[in-house]
């Protein structure tokens, strides 16, 4: 990844720890975490002498070498790198240090020719087959050219431009989750092929994005996001092939903190980028893309253990005018934060201290790597190494390798307090939030810096269980609102296109809960409808894959939820919007146009800034009647009690959780939270 205005160098080379099997099985029963660095393994290999015995010295373990797959030669290693990566595995193992390799494509474009896709209607629609299958024997190849090796990460933050193009389909959704994802699972199966002691660390995504799709440059997607469109890709490729088998044993991130200057506790703002200190978001989006497939989930609940591996972080030092340093340091402003009292040795030293002791106490967390052991000369790359560049020919340590190889050596990379387990909250966020989408407007991008909203609105559920409420509408505009409980708010007046004339006094109701501020909209079709689809709902209803009457219906639902939003001032900022979908409002007979409508209002409503939650009311009957019974992959659902099978609680209608029943009493809906 690129902090700010920073261009990483490609690399033909790369270093990132790994451990083997045996070591991630031991670190899961306590051991600790395995602590390391990534380099270039042409360096490595020329410096061999000095490097891995620095290694050993700093109580580094393990080292990745990257190895680059050109599509131009598709099926060779060139006998530079093979003679390279071969130096390091024999230097390593004299000096105790475990080699893992990274494989990836060389060019951006190279599994799909840089084509377009119209959309991501089907999970094997997007990429070159050929190329796919070819780049998986190639990685096979390289497994059985080194087989000393069984740690292997597959794919590098395919997030991100530099490494997967094009990002985003003609329809704004994610492409780079279904080709990298088809990728990951071409090379996981002949990885395995070779040997069942190897080991696929998937994906190595980057730690931010924009998730916009139409952004004149750097158009990225986030990790939370790129996680869910993942999910989403990976439950309809298994559908359709049948597939048993998971994408990746472990899960690869790259939680640099950009700009560095971010403050270590809190991280990022932005509820879809992870450092270090935001990891659990990750795990949740983990889970609520793969809960219930084939591929196990991070966390302590049942299908849960997959491992994690930081597998590039670092914080640079300012080396500009030291002897044997050369070039313009780009990341030297405030977008890269390598300024001032931020990029000091001692700054750096204390960073990685904190993130090791961190990261130790995370049952999940099983290798740490820091990006370089030593510093590249050329300002335009990377001075995080714990050793400075020197022209003499030895690196001079700085500040962070005394403070890395003191805590080695004082924990021996064990947890010093409490460590912090994490369970999922129960599923839906990622598929409230599927993938990115165009937003209403390009002016609804999020712009930089801009404050996190809520935890409860972007990690779960708002709920706790037993949780007793009220939802209120127009028809409650003269009763007395209970004082006690929390209260979810008609924004229409029963009918899209209309407002609930007492929207304002009880959304003021709602807030005085202290919960986050829920609504529901009311949805419907009807072909006298199509005449309010507002023009930029139109626009983005063109750009699905779809036939033209169901474009024009997502339109609609894209107005209706478009109109809904209007009426709520800036006083009124939902974190939880429900689609209220039940047969008293109209509906078409073409169950996909009734799809399409609920389609559009769900993107609309999932390209808000902040981006909230979005869930379903319906009841199963109703729900089959509307849509045929249409699956949305885990949005979160609230059933009328009266029409749910008991324990209500237990039977949602589009299969997603249960997080409200509701019920009656004296004039007023009760909901019950499950």
């Amino acid at each position: 990844m690129s902090p700010g205005n920073e261009t990483r160098c490609l690399r033909t080379l790369t270093a990132v720890a790994a451990a083997t099997l045996a070591l991630a099985s031991a670190q899961a029963a306590g051991a600790g975490i395995s602590v390391g660095v990534n380099d270039d393994a042409t360096v490595e290999s020329a410096t061999a002498s000095w490097f891995f015995p620095a290694m050993q010295a700093e109580g580094l373990s393990v080292d990745t070498v990257t190895l680059r797959w050109d599509e131009s030669s598709p099926s060779a290693i060139p006998a530079a790198e093979i003679a390279a990566v071969t130096t390091d595995i024999e230097a390593a193992a004299r000096a105790g240090v475990t080699i893992e390799l990274d494989l990836y494509p060389l060019h951006a474009a190279a599994l799909d020719d840089g084509v377009r896709c119209r959309s991501v209607a089907g999970p094997q629609q997007c990429g070159d087959t050929v190329r796919i299958a070819r780049f998986a024997a190639w990685t096979a190849l390289v497994a059985r050219t080194f087989p000393s090796v069984h740690e292997f990460v597959v794919m590098n933050e395919c997030n991100q431009p530099a490494f997967s193009q094009p990002q985003w389909t003609a329809a704004g959704t994610s492409q780079s989750a279904e080709v990298c994802g088809r990728a990951l699972a071409a090379a996981y199966d002949a990885l395995h092929a070779v040997s069942d002691r190897n080991v696929v660390w998937g994906l190595g995504l980057s730690p931010r994005g924009n998730d916009d799709p139409s952004a004149p440059t750097d158009s990225s997607a986030s990790p939370v996001r790129f996680l869910a469109a993942l999910g989403a890709w990976f439950r309809a490729f298994a559908a359709q092939t049948g597939r048993r088998a998971p994408l990746m044993d472990g899960l690869d991130v790259h939680p640099y903190p950009v700009p560095q200057s971010l403050p270590f506790a809190t991280g990022y703002a932005n509820p879809d980028d992870v450092t270090v200190s935001n990891l659990p978001r990750l795990y949740q989006a983990f889970y609520d893309a793969f809960h219930g497939t084939p591929q196990p989930t991070i966390g302590e609940q049942a299908g849960g253990g997959l491992p994690v591996s930081v597998n590039e972080v670092g914080i640079q030092t300012a080396q500009a005018g030291l002897p044997g340093y050369y070039g313009v340091k780009a990341a030297a402003d405030a977008a890269g934060g390598v300024v001032g009292s931020f990029a000091t040795q001692s700054y750096q030293a204390a960073w990685y201290r904190r993130m090791l002791g961190l990261l130790a106490c995370d049952p999940n967390v099983r290798i740490v790597n820091i990006f370089k052991l030593v510093d590249e000369p050329d300002l335009a790359g990377w001075q995080s190494g714990l050793f400075e560049d020197s022209p003499t020919g030895t690196p001079i340590p700085k500040q962070s390798a005394q403070a890395v190889r003191a805590w080695i050596a004082a924990t021996g990379g064990t947890c010093q307090g409490a460590t912090h387990p994490w369970r999922p909250a129960r599923a839906a966020p990622a598929s409230v939030r599927a993938e990115p989408r165009p937003t209403a407007s390009p002016a609804a991008s999020r712009p930089p810096g801009r404050p996190s909203v809520p935890a409860a609105a972007v990690a779960g559920d708002p709920f706790p269980p037993g949780l007793r409420g009220f939802d209120v509408s127009f028809p409650n505009c003269r009763a007395r609102l209970p004082a006690h409980g929390f209260v979810v708010v008609g924004v229409n007046g029963g009918r899209p296109f209309t407002a609930n004339p007492c929207l304002a006094r009880e959304a003021a109701r709602a807030r005085a809960a202290s919960r986050p501020l829920a609504v529901y909209l009311n949805a419907a079709y009807a072909r006298r409808l199509l005449g309010r689809t507002r023009p930029s709902c139109g626009r983005l209803g063109s750009r699905q894959d779809l036939p033209l009457a169901e474009r024009r219906a997502y339109a609609l639902g894209c107005s209706e939820a478009a109109s809904a939003h209007s009426l709520l001032r800036a006083a009124i900022r939902p974190s939880l919007y429900w689609l209220d979908v039940e047969p008293s409002n109209a509906w078409s007979a073409n169950r996909a146009l009734n799809v399409a409508t609920i389609r559009g209002m769900l993107d609309y409503l999932r390209g808000l800034r902040p981006a909230p939650l979005v869930g379903l009311y319906s009841a199963a009957s109703w729900w089959r009647a509307i849509t045929g019974g249409w699956r949305t992959i885990g949005l979160p659902e609230w059933v009328p009690a009266a029409l749910t099978p008991p324990p209500a609680c237990e039977h949602g209608f589009a299969g997603g959780p249960v997080w409200l029943r509701q019920g009656g009493s004296a004039g007023l809906d009760v909901d019950v939270a499950c």
